[in-house]
């Protein structure tokens, strides 16, 4: 297994959390002007993006798996890019997956941010819609019988429900 490939593998990676960030970004204008629609088509894209980067991230590591392996190492459960700069001799190489590695984790962690202002605008939205809906259609008080104070009439011990008079 060739680093080179491992590299490649890393940058389609990259590329895809990208797509997915600029999707994440779309969509926060698509909340901001409640466009169903336009949510409706960034959540097809987001899935299409997703299906393709654990695609991705499989191949990745079963090539660095194949990577391990011919360097004759352990294998742990799911082998690292720390693990694989470990095994590499070449500074050139160990140096260009750093920056993949460092360019992988940036895009990760502007795109958590961004899903996480998504969800509180989601919220702050589904809020809003509670509110206008209590508004509109007030909640009916319960209907009850009672006296005037609040305590629920007893039936008198010497009265009957029944009439048997007759």
């Amino acid at each position: 297994m060739s680093e080179a490939a491992l590299l490649e593998t890393l940058d389609k990676l990259v590329k895809l959390h990208d797509g997915l960030l600029k999707a994440a970004h779309k969509k926060t204008i698509h909340i901001k002007e409640t466009n169903i629609e336009g949510l409706q088509e960034l959540l097809k894209q987001e899935q299409t993006y997703a299906a393709a980067i654990n695609t991705i991230e499989q191949q990745r590591q079963e090539q660095a798996v194949a990577l391990l392996k011919e360097r004759g190492r352990s294998i742990a459960a799911i082998p690292t890019l720390t693990d694989i700069q470990e095994v590499l001799k070449d500074p050139v190489m160990i140096e260009q997956l750093q920056t993949k590695k460092e360019e992988l984790i940036m895009v990760v962690a502007e795109l958590s941010q961004q899903n996480e202002l998504n969800r509180q605008l989601t919220l702050q939205s589904l809020q809003f819609v509670n509110m206008t809906m209590d508004m509109i259609m007030p909640k009916q008080s319960t209907m009850n019988y009672s006296n005037k104070q609040g305590k629920p009439s007893r039936l008198r011990p010497n009265h009957s429900m029944f009439d048997s008079r007759t």
